[in-house]
């Protein structure tokens, strides 16, 4: 699956978002190997950069980064109530990758039982 990149929602559809990986790849690195451009904002934290990409299931990842935040990679948020295996395999699907290029990828939630 190619990267398509979409309008990031208003909102997210749970009202929350939750980080599920770190990309192994800086923001000018993702513009050039997938043609990312970003939207600028600011919020509480400092200047930020974003791009919202679309997964096989129609749901929006977004591609995240604060200008101050010294770390390499780029953070990757969705909703809060996605599945996290389930966003994960469709992220590194979305971008050619491994689970283990991920800089850092959630764990997935222990389930009752």
């Amino acid at each position: 699956m190619a990267v398509r990149q979409v309008t990031p929602w208003k909102q997210w559809p749970s009202g929350d978002s939750r980080p599920i990986a770190v990309l192994p790849f800086g923001l000018t690195d993702l513009a050039a190997r997938y043609g990312l451009e970003y939207e600028e904002g600011i919020d509480d934290l400092d200047r930020y950069y974003l791009a919202a990409v679309e997964l096989a299931n129609g749901e929006q990842a977004w591609i995240y980064k604060h200008e101050s935040d010294p770390s390499p990679g780029t953070v990757v948020h969705v909703d809060a109530k996605s599945d996290v295996e389930e966003a994960q395999g469709m992220l590194t699907d979305v971008f050619g990758l491994k689970r283990e290029d991920l800089l850092w990828a959630a764990p997935a939630p222990v389930s009752a039982q």
